[in-house]
């Protein structure tokens, strides 16, 4: 949307028909563009990333990072995340009004970010997503260079931690042209990522199944 836009989350009981099946229902967002890409839930807790468009997006005192990075308020389509910063919010859906702010940071460097998708283990948040900046934060990392035009990112936060103990993994997956996570999963230690790149030097493995970029 070329309009402002807020990211909302809404828990709705399918069992109950009419207005008695919304349970709970909250606007999450600055004055800026504001967008909610992926969730994850554990009990009553929602657990959302995507991107914030502008300073005053809501940040809790525990935040890994709570200085908005990107600049400006976010540019509209086609190149919205130009000037934002990615965003894990935890929500405690039983509680009303800002109780509810359980966790919330900002996530990016000076270049835009976006938080495509997160998945959950115990305390640890797993959020895959792009960046356009060299100055993303990086933690253990596999690559901790910035390749070019954009990259992937898979970053590991403990939301049960506050500031920068909470970064407990966090790298660079591209190359040289624009690459972006757009789905994360894990099987134990081992965090599976997915996406579309751009790069014909994206890394590949000796026993990939195609080492060749096939693309225009």
């Amino acid at each position: 949307p070329a309009a402002p836009t807020d990211a909302f989350v809404t828990r709705l009981d399918t069992r109950k028909p009419g207005s008695a099946g919304l349970e709970y229902s909250t606007y999450l967002g600055s004055s800026g563009n504001d967008e909610g890409f992926s969730m994850a839930v554990r009990r009553q807790e929602a657990f959302l990333t995507g991107v914030a468009g502008a300073p005053n997006f809501p940040v809790s005192p525990n935040a890994f990072d709570s200085t908005f990075a990107g600049g400006a308020p976010c540019a509209p389509p086609p190149n919205p995340f130009a000037t934002c910063d990615a965003f894990v919010t935890r929500l405690d859906t039983r509680s009303a009004g800002a109780a509810g702010l359980e966790y919330s940071t900002f996530l990016g460097g000076d270049g835009g970010e976006i938080g495509r998708d997160i998945t959950l283990r115990d305390d640890d948040t797993f959020i895959a997503g792009v960046t356009a900046s060299a100055n993303f934060p990086m933690a253990d990392a596999y690559d901790d260079s910035f390749n070019g035009v954009q990259d992937a990112f898979v970053t590991r936060l403990d939301t049960g931690e506050a500031g920068q103990a909470a970064l407990e993994y966090s790298t660079y997956l591209g190359g040289s042209n624009a690459d972006e996570g757009f789905g994360i999963a894990l099987k134990g230690s081992d965090a599976f990522i997915a996406g579309p790149t751009g790069s014909p030097d994206f890394p590949t493995t000796g026993n990939a199944y195609d080492s060749t970029f096939n693309g225009g």
